[in-house]
């Protein structure tokens, strides 16, 4: 399965179903993190280890989760978006499947492990994908996507605390990581790719092009600047050879070309 649109000109709605995509997955990996705190009183009521103690998960699972993500990159980089964001979501899945289980501190301590890693390659890839999917809005792309990291907790947080007093919380555990699991790795498998190297190619072009305008700009501005200075330098009198030693040690020729000329008129 391709990892990549092969289209040179990929049409504008491909790459807002990719933006999407990366949103949906967010949101569903967000009550890893947001609706952990429903969990700890049922877990502590049951099995007694203190909060501080199964807080600890939490710690954990924050530190795979962010700490992981540069490795979580080469991944991306070598085979692509989709097996990263498929392997994230199922990692997820276990993690609160696993949080079903569990009945001691070191299983618990795994599975925010396992969790932490999921989410991490999950959000680190589809905040990387919206990037290169909108280079041209980099800033919206990486907003919307980051957004729906909270909107995932916002939507389902009373749905959770509701299904927990009625059902308790291994089921819930259950329940929604098995079903968040699952759309993140039917979404990425089915839709998830990146945009296709001719047109990042092309993007590069772009770049490399509006790089050179850049310097052209720059050093027309400073060649100005020059010839200004060589004028204050005269106004100042200073010697005409020691105004050409100056521009030929900065290597300033053009500017002092421009300088002559202004004096000639």
């Amino acid at each position: 399965m391709s990892e990549a649109v092969s289209s040179g000109r990929t049409s504008n709605s491909t790459r807002w179903l990719q933006l999407i995509v990366g949103i949906i997955c967010m949101s569903m990996i967000a009550n890893l993190q947001y609706g952990w705190t429903l969990f700890v009183a049922p877990i502590d009521a049951k099995f007694g280890w203190g909060r501080p103690a199964i807080q600890v998960a939490f710690a954990i699972f924050v530190l795979t989760e962010t700490w992981l993500v540069p490795i979580e990159g080469w991944f991306v980089d070598r085979f692509g978006p989709r097996i990263v964001v498929v392997i994230g979501g199922v990692l997820c899945g276990i993690s609160w499947a696993l949080n079903s289980v569990v009945d001691s501190l070191f299983l618990l301590y795994v599975s925010a492990a396992i969790g932490g890693i999921g989410a991490g390659a999950v959000y680190g890839t589809c905040v990387g994908n919206a990037l290169k999917w909108f280079p041209d809005r980099r800033g919206l792309a990486a907003g919307l996507t980051a957004a729906g990291f909270g909107a995932g907790s916002a939507l389902t947080i009373i749905p959770i605390s509701n299904m927990i007093k009625a059902s308790g919380y291994q089921a819930t555990f259950l329940a929604f990581g098995i079903g968040q699991g699952l759309v993140v790795f039917a979404l990425a498998w089915v839709f998830l790719v990146l945009p296709s190297r001719r047109r990042s190619r092309a993007h590069a072009a772009m770049q490399d092009e509006i790089e050179v305008g850049n310097e052209i700009i720059t050093a027309g501005g400073i060649a100005s600047g020059m010839e200004m200075g060589f004028h204050l330098l005269r106004r100042a009198g200073y010697e005409e050879e020691f105004i050409s030693e100056v521009a030929r040690v900065m290597e300033y020729s053009e500017a002092y070309a421009l300088y002559r000329e202004d004096l000639e008129f």
